[in-house]
């Protein structure tokens, strides 16, 4: 939220402001999904030039956008354990040519969930990173769990989709290159003459950043769930 705002996004909490401007706005849904804004709207916001990031670890089913799989997600092998733990993976299969990835030489999860595709008109991603094989569940196994989509060829925005939403809150950013990677996806998002941020976390609308009652008073900076101190 910060590095958006600090690309030059005006934070609001006006749905219909953003959306009746697609090429000068960002969308921002993490967390809980439904009853946020519906999937047909979010692709036709796109569409029409609106960028928009959506990353969720809970099971919703984006429309023609995507599926998300419910986490937690956890690894077989040990080797994809991050510190010790089998439902923190740390990502090495990455795309080294997607856009969201230069400086970034792993990505670490935590409980996530993942990305399949949506069960009718299924536009094919561009994967930027994916899941290990051999997961609980399987099905989850070798899947993406960062992506982007084009929705339409002519004139879309955007479109980042991610099945762990804890990539982008404050404890998870000072593990692997999850820090680079938030860079890369506020510059992916900023691109353009876009002035606007509707950024809503399980379905609040947030103001600005700067109005935190944590910017003053930050808590302790936790580790993800289930590490030692």
């Amino acid at each position: 939220q910060m590095l958006l705002e600090q690309n030059g996004l005006d934070p609001t909490t006006s749905a219909d402001e953003v959306l009746s401007d697609p090429q000068h706005s960002v969308l921002v849904i993490v967390g809980q999904l439904s009853r946020a804004i519906h999937p047909r709207i979010i692709e036709s916001f796109c569409e029409s030039g609106g960028a928009v990031l959506m990353a969720s670890d809970l099971r919703y089913s984006a429309g023609r956008i995507c599926e998300f799989g419910l986490g937690p997600v956890t690894s077989v092998r040990s080797r994809n354990w991050y510190q010790s733990h089998n439902d923190c993976l740390e990502l090495t299969d990455l795309n080294r040519e997607h856009p969201l990835t230069p400086g970034v030489n792993s990505v670490v999860v935590n409980r996530s969930g993942w990305l399949e595709s949506p069960r009718w008109f299924a536009t094919e991603p561009e994967v930027a990173a994916r899941l290990p094989e051999r997961c609980v569940p399987t099905d989850a196994s070798g899947k993406p769990v960062i992506a982007t989509l084009t929705l339409n060829q002519r004139g879309s925005g955007p479109m980042i989709i991610a099945g762990d939403q804890s990539l982008f809150t404050n404890g998870m950013l000072w593990h692997g290159d999850n820090a680079i990677l938030a860079i890369n996806v506020s510059r992916m998002l900023c691109e353009g003459q876009r002035s606007r941020l509707l950024f809503i976390a399980d379905r609040v609308k947030l103001g600005s950043y700067e109005n935190s009652p944590l910017l003053n008073n930050p808590p302790p900076m936790p580790l993800p769930e289930n590490m030692p101190e």
